[in-house]
């Protein structure tokens, strides 16, 4: 009598199973879209001979400093990861940020999202749900930290961007997200307890809620100070490294725009979709925002295409150095 039941929930299975592949297939295949979409547009607005000379004309001499910033993300990242575990800093740790990292770096649709968790799951015994909430108090302060350096540099870019009048309203929106980062936690437990009766009638998703949202409201003081100043201390290396980048390619500006350009093509890169390895939508945001500080379309296009290079290379080289060192099995 128990077989038909049975049968009945693992077709079930198999067919939930079959429709990630086909969601996750489509994702991939909208990302290879997106990035060849860019390249076409980009070969028919730009020279592409000027873009090319300003790439092979790169300042040699910059190179260095512009990957040290940049490895300099990939140790901060590190350095959170064990803040908001509230554990001691350890190459396991190492490890698993440098993966997560490189898998960030180069998958399309957010597929490397799901490599800490797995990582965290496989090398310290956690749980995928406790390591899935712990991601998504990670990307919390780095939207946080990302807003308040954006909404400086708007402030602080504004006048000279033709943008008066949003100087004082970008420094409100810097205060407000400096005070939502402070009190983030509280902010979740107020949203879950408002949540959690209406959910209970949905058993699963109520579950979910649950273990995603209690990483949020268990954070220690100590931890929140931790995760304020890591995250803003890795954003400002991020760009520190895309102003080296530019700067080597004659294609910089002031650094308040850096930073504003850098947060565009940040925030184009954490939308939904996106391209391969983000090629495309974080080049445009980068572009738009420098043509309009007197940077030519080409000249940026080069400092954007410099950036996202540098960043993929130091991740995906930190996270080969984590697979050759021992990937992501279990560690004693």
């Amino acid at each position: 009598m128990t077989e038909i039941p049975d049968k009945a929930a693992k077709a079930t299975q198999q067919a939930a199973a079959a429709g990630q592949r086909r969601g996750r297939f489509g994702q991939i295949a909208v990302s290879a879209l997106v990035t060849v979409g860019f390249l076409a547009v980009a070969w028919l607005l730009l020279d592409v001979g000027v873009v090319a000379e300003a790439l092979l004309r790169v300042d040699v001499r910059l190179v260095p400093l512009a990957l040290a910033a940049a490895t300099g993300v990939v140790l901060l990242r590190w350095l959170r990861l064990a803040a908001a575990l509230h554990r001691r800093p350890s190459l396991v740790l190492l490890r698993a940020a440098a993966l997560h990292g490189g898998a960030v770096a180069i998958l399309p649709a957010k597929l490397g999202e799901f490599i800490l968790p797995l990582a965290l799951n496989r090398m310290t015994g956690m749980s995928l749900a406790a390591a899935a909430g712990l991601l998504l108090v990670i990307r919390l302060y780095d939207l946080m930290s990302l807003a308040v350096l954006g909404a400086l540099a708007l402030a602080l870019a504004a006048e000279p961007l033709g943008l008066a009048w949003l100087r004082w309203p970008a420094a409100l929106a810097a205060l407000a997200a400096g005070v939502v980062m402070v009190t983030l936690p509280v902010l979740a437990r107020l949203v879950r307890s408002v949540l959690t009766r209406p959910l209970r009638r949905w058993r699963r998703l109520h579950d979910i809620f649950e273990r995603l949202s209690l990483g949020m409201t268990k954070l220690a003081p100590a931890q929140i100070a931790a995760m304020i100043l890591v995250s803003t201390a890795v954003w400002c290396a991020i760009f520190l490294a895309f102003h080296i980048a530019a700067l080597a390619t004659g294609g910089a500006a002031d650094p308040a725009t850096t930073v504003l350009a850098g947060t565009a093509g940040s925030l184009a890169f954490a939308l939904p979709v996106n391209g391969v390895a983000n090629v495309g939508p974080f080049e445009a945001a980068w572009a738009a925002v420098m043509t309009r500080a007197g940077v030519s379309l080409e000249v940026a296009t080069a400092g954007a295409l410099a950036a996202h290079a540098l960043m993929i290379a130091v991740n995906v080289a930190a996270a080969a150095l984590a697979l050759l060192f021992g990937g992501i099995k279990r560690s004693a």
